[in-house]
């Protein structure tokens, strides 16, 4: 898979994912270039969700290897979650993670008609200079045409 099909299904399980756990707003947009995607949305207050949200893009990369996800920035960033919701223990945040992965593993496969439309919509807008974005409203209609 190409690096901008991964980010393209990657940013769209987030997204899908945070939708179905109901913490998204037409507020979001999402942005993908050649080697690189960005959520930018409001942080969902309830961090259960927020860690299951951050979980959810390794799940929408295909055959993505366990050790990239462990050095990836949304593994740092769902640790750091992890770490705050269980009181600092390593154990109970690594309990967590596995917990809010297998969660978002569950959400991804229920919802992947709307992530996979979701992901074809970003690289269908792919401009000239290598860059797709889409408005909260954009994805809301990518997501009602699925």
């Amino acid at each position: 898979m190409h690096e901008q099909e991964k980010a393209a299904f990657h940013e769209a399980a987030h997204i899908v994912t945070f939708i179905y756990l109901g913490e998204l707003d037409t507020s979001v947009t999402v942005e993908i270039g050649n080697d690189y995607g960005v959520v930018r949305m409001f942080r969902p207050g309830n961090e259960f969700k927020l860690l299951i949200g951050i979980c959810a893009g390794h799940c929408g990369e295909e055959k993505t290897p366990m050790e990239t996800w462990r050095h990836s920035s949304d593994y740092g960033e769902a640790l750091k979650v992890a770490m705050k919701v269980s009181g600092d223990d390593k154990q109970a945040a690594h309990l967590l993670m596995l917990w809010a992965q297998r969660r978002a593993e569950m959400i991804v496969e229920k919802c992947w008609p709307e992530i996979y439309a979701l992901a074809f919509k970003l690289l269908e807008s792919v401009t000239q200079d290598g860059i797709a974005r889409l408005s909260g409203k954009e994805i809301q209609a990518a997501l009602d045409a699925a």
